[in-house]
């Protein structure tokens, strides 16, 4: 009887045992030419010998959820490539974050499409979207150079 009741005692604290995925959340925007990767990243699941992430549970830029994101080493810098939900609340918020952050980008507005390009001495940040009738239609690429 004993070993019945520390038998079910142990299933049962093992079968309800949750991941804390608030604990695994990683914020892209900390991220610089600097950061150690492995160690940044850890307990994530990524593939590639880069990092390529393709679960939006665990990534996020200001507080807006990241649906895929690769990060990869150049010659002297480190790129980021992130791919949002095609959310106008998405573009909206993310775009707000970087104009308060890095004040107003240079702006290349095509009428069918438009990046926007923010330059500091530490990243490149370039946000172009595809437009339709003049308003927000979906990401075209979200791309992130971190200079050393």
């Amino acid at each position: 009887m004993k070993k019945l009741a520390l038998t079910l005692f142990l299933t049962s604290v093992v079968g309800y045992t949750q991941v804390d995925y608030d604990a695994l959340v990683k914020n892209l925007e900390e991220i610089t030419a600097k950061t150690d990767l492995p160690q940044f990243f850890e307990g994530l699941p990524y593939s590639g010998t880069n990092y390529t992430f393709y679960d939006d549970r665990f990534l996020r830029f200001y507080d807006v959820i990241i649906d895929e994101a690769q990060i990869a080493y150049f010659v002297d810098e480190l790129a980021i490539m992130i791919t949002p939900f095609n959310k106008v609340e998405d573009f909206n918020n993310i775009r707000s974050k970087l104009i308060e952050t890095y004040g107003a980008p240079e702006l290349n507005d095509r009428g069918y499409s438009c990046d926007y390009r923010w330059d500091t001495n530490e990243r490149s940040i370039v946000l172009s979207i595809n437009k339709i009738d003049g308003e927000f239609n979906t990401f075209e690429w979200f791309f992130i150079t971190l200079h050393e």
